[in-house]
């Protein structure tokens, strides 16, 4: 599996999340827009908003969501947790998940959010 695809596949996993309304990019900002600008700049698709980074011996995820006031920010966030370790957990190949970091960005009022998903 490819970084790329694995990005999409967290990030889709991330947003399938009951209680996620809004998945933001978990990068710095000052490097996510370098990063971004270096992209737009060779053609090439910007960066996933989950951010992956390889120690090594094992991955580590960060990821920055808003959430639903509907449901208590500690499930959700276990939501995510339980979700993120199910799909890298579930090759036998695959990485060993070092860390899980989960930012709660912004707790919105109703399902919606105000907004579109990132």
């Amino acid at each position: 599996m490819t970084t790329t695809e694995l990005h999409e596949q967290l990030t889709g996993l991330v947003k399938s999340i009951d209680g996620v309304v809004q998945v933001y990019d978990a990068r710095p900002t000052a490097l996510a827009a370098a990063a971004d600008l270096v992209a737009t700049l060779i053609g090439q698709p910007s960066g996933e908003p989950i951010a992956v980074t390889n120690s090594g011996g094992g991955i580590s995820v960060a990821v920055s969501v808003a959430i639903s006031d509907a449901s208590p920010a500690a499930e959700v966030c276990e939501r995510i947790l339980e979700a993120i370790y199910g799909h890298l957990g579930s090759d036998a190949d695959g990485p060993t998940v070092d860390r899980v970091t989960i930012q709660v960005s912004r707790i919105s009022s109703g399902e919606d959010g105000g907004g579109p998903r990132a």
